[in-house]
């Protein structure tokens, strides 16, 4: 009969940074021939033969490559012993960016209260970016700093649109950017009175 076998992990939903050692698991027979695949989104094998595994351990460190494209995948465990049997996480994994986020510039710096505007906030590591926060506050919405939409456009680019309430409380506001992992450094946007106010 076919050996079952179960892969145990990465078994989905996990983030994974690209250059890190991580764990496969499994439970197999003992005797088994073990193979580890990676597999894309459609389920095709990109990476055959993952690590070397002697014998059937059970577990197996794995460094991960950094020129692994980031995205979703799942991992193919292979068991044989006379005939062969397989099983595939159960759902996505993630490989992220194995370095923090790094923001160099926001333009524009600073808004007058009572305006939306687009900020581009521009660095690097911003793939898979999942909050954003402004004074430590996340989501953004503080003292009338309001997010209103996120736009990552690329690893090193997101556009962010920002209302500022007519009474929004004047002054600083530190912005960062997180992934799965890690947080970015601040980068200061100014709330200033309206022209208006000022006269």
């Amino acid at each position: 009969t076919s050996p079952a076998v179960t892969l145990l992990s990465p078994n989905g939903g996990e983030s994974w940074a690209l250059g890190s050692s991580q764990v496969v698991r499994w439970s197999a027979p003992s005797g088994a021939t073990i193979r580890i695949d990676l597999l894309n989104e459609q389920q095709q094998i990109i990476s055959a033969n993952l690590v070397n595994v002697s014998g059937n351990p059970g577990s197996v460190a794995w460094s991960i490559p950094g020129h692994i494209p980031l995205g979703r995948y799942r991992v193919k465990i292979t068991a044989c012993l006379a005939v062969c049997d397989n099983d595939s996480s159960d759902a996505l994994f993630s490989f992220v960016s194995g370095s923090a986020p790094v923001i160099t510039s926001i333009s524009p710096s600073a808004g007058e209260r009572g305006q939306t505007l687009d900020v581009i906030v521009r660095g690097s590591g911003f793939t898979g970016a999942n909050s954003f926060s402004a004074s430590g506050v996340s989501p953004v919405s503080d003292r009338g700093f309001q997010l209103v939409s996120t736009n990552l456009i690329s690893d090193t680019w997101i556009n962010l649109r920002v209302a500022l309430a007519s009474n929004a409380t004047v002054g600083p506001r530190n912005i960062t950017v997180t992934v799965p992992g890690s947080t970015s450094n601040q980068a200061t946007f100014t709330v200033v009175e309206s022209v208006s106010e000022a006269v």
